[in-house]
């Protein structure tokens, strides 16, 4: 009995959608998402009342300090370890780029948020 209350809670835990936000928060790119883009994003599930189709939305949030390569491995880590569903990435072309190949191997949606580089609309 006592596993199958176990096994319930896991099942529960897992079936959260977890969303990640990883943007410039304190960089020279903080004003163009960063904070205020943290902040609707969290308003934005708030609204939705912190759930969709019966299920909690989670959040994980992180500074990639525009270093693709933190970009790339915070993505990874998010993916392989906390259940990753879906991510946004803020106005760095270099770490839209660097997550994108992470994103597509991993079969995530990456949804990128202001980075205007030509490579992101045709071969990253």
């Amino acid at each position: 009995m006592a596993s199958l209350i176990c096994a319930a809670k896991a099942l529960a835990a897992d079936s959260a959608v977890v969303i990640g936000n990883l943007d410039d928060l304190s960089g020279v790119y903080s004003d163009d998402g960063g904070p205020g883009a943290v902040e609707g994003m969290r308003m934005a599930i708030a609204d939705f009342g912190g759930g969709v189709l019966g299920r909690e939305v989670r959040t994980l949030v992180a500074d990639h300090q525009n270093k693709p390569d933190i970009g790339a491995s915070k993505l990874r880590e998010w993916a392989d370890q906390k259940g990753l569903n879906m991510m946004l990435v803020g106005a760095n072309t270099g770490v839209s780029i660097a997550m994108s190949k992470v994103a597509a191997a991993r079969k995530i949606p990456l949804f990128i948020i202001g980075a205007v580089g030509a490579s992101l609309t045709n071969e990253d």
